[in-house]
C-alpha cells in the first residue's frame, strides 16, 4: 500500500455574492479573487514510519528514482514537513484526507488505529472521509479510535446510520457527519464526504452489519451541494469511492469538478512525497 500526498497551491477561486438562508446571520462577503491552498492525502494505510520501496515504472515517472531500485520513502515526518512548508507559503489552506488511514503496516495490527488518529491530529488534519479499511477491525473499533484520539471531523454523506442509542447498535453514527463548514480567514468552505460503496460487503450483510445503509451517491451529493452552496464560497467533495465512481459522480451532478483539473489550473504539482 502506498500513501499519496497531493498539493494544490495558490488555487484562484472567484468568490460570488451568494445569499444566506435559514437563520444564518448576514456577514461581509469577500470580494474578487481569493487564494486557497488545498493539501490532500489519501490511502496512508498506516505507513507512519519510513519504509523501503522497490520502484515500478509509475514510481519512476513520479521522479522517485530508477525502475527496480529500492528507496527509502514515506512516513509521517515527511508528510508533516511538506504540509507545514506549504501551510507557511499559503495565505489560506485546508488539509483534507480521503480515507484508508488504517491497515497496511504492523502498527495497525498492534495498536488498532490509535497511532494513525493521533498522528493525523498532530499534523493538523482538517477533515477526513471514512475509507473501507477503517472498518477492518469493526465499526466499534473505528468509533472508539475516532472518539478518543481525533480532533477533526469524520465525514460520510452517502451512509445512513442506524440510531447508535439503540441497544446493540453500531456506534459509527456517533463519529460521522455528512459535511463540515470551515471559516478559512473569512472564506467559507464546505467539505462533503463520500465513502466507498463497492468494497464493504459487511455494510448491510448480517450478522456482521455495521449499521450502515448505502445511499444513492449522486442524489445525496447534489442535495448537500444545493443545501450548502448558498451558505459558502467554496464546496469541496472528499471521496473514497474510486476514480471511475468519482467521474460518474461529477457527470451526474452540477457544482463540482475533478481536482486534477484544478491542479492543472493551479499550474503546480508537488511529488516530494
Amino acid at each position: 500500500m502506498r500513501s499519496k500526498l497531493g498539493l494544490v497551491v495558490a488555487l484562484a477561486l472567484v468568490v460570488g455574492s451568494t445569499a444566506g438562508c435559514g437563520d444564518v446571520s448576514p456577514r461581509e462577503r469577500l470580494q474578487g479573487q481569493v487564494a486557497l491552498t488545498i493539501l490532500h492525502t489519501s490511502d496512508i494505510h498506516s505507513r507512519l514510519l519510513p519504509y523501503n520501496l522497490q520502484l515500478n515504472h509509475f514510481d519512476a515517472q513520479l521522479g522517485l528514482g530508477e525502475v527496480d531500485s529500492i528507496v527509502d520513502v514515506g512516513g509521517a515526518a515527511r508528510m508533516s514537513y511538506i504540509l507545514q512548508r506549504e501551510r507557511a507559503r499559503a495565505s489560506r489552506s485546508l488539509y483534507l484526507d480521503s480515507g484508508d488511514v488504517f491497515q497496511g503496516a504492523p502498527i495497525f495490527n498492534y495498536y488498532d488505529g490509535e497511532p494513525e488518529m493521533r498522528v493525523l491530529s498532530a499534523m493538523g488534519l482538517d477533515a477526513t472521509v471514512i475509507g473501507n479499511h477503517e472498518f477492518d477491525k469493526g465499526g466499534r473499533n473505528l468509533a472508539q479510535q475516532v472518539q478518543k484520539w481525533s480532533n477533526f471531523p469524520t465525514l460520510a454523506a452517502n451512509y445512513w446510520f442506524e440510531d447508535p442509542s439503540t441497544p446493540g447498535a453500531s456506534q459509527v453514527g456517533k463519529i460521522s457527519q455528512p459535511y463540515h463548514i470551515f471559516d478559512v480567514d473569512g472564506l467559507m468552505v464546505a467539505t462533503i464526504g463520500m465513502g466507498t460503496l463497492t468494497s464493504i460487503t459487511s455494510i448491510y450483510e448480517m450478522p456482521n452489519s455495521l449499521g450502515i445503509t448505502p445511499l444513492q451517491t449522486a442524489e445525496v451529493a447534489q442535495f448537500y451541494i444545493d443545501l450548502l452552496r448558498p451558505l459558502v464560497d467554496v464546496v469541496i467533495v472528499i471521496s473514497h469511492m474510486g476514480l471511475p465512481h468519482d467521474h460518474e459522480l461529477i457527470h451526474h451532478t452540477s457544482g463540482i469538478r475533478d481536482y486534477l483539473v484544478l491542479m492543472e489550473v493551479a499550474g503546480k504539482r508537488d511529488e516530494d512525497y
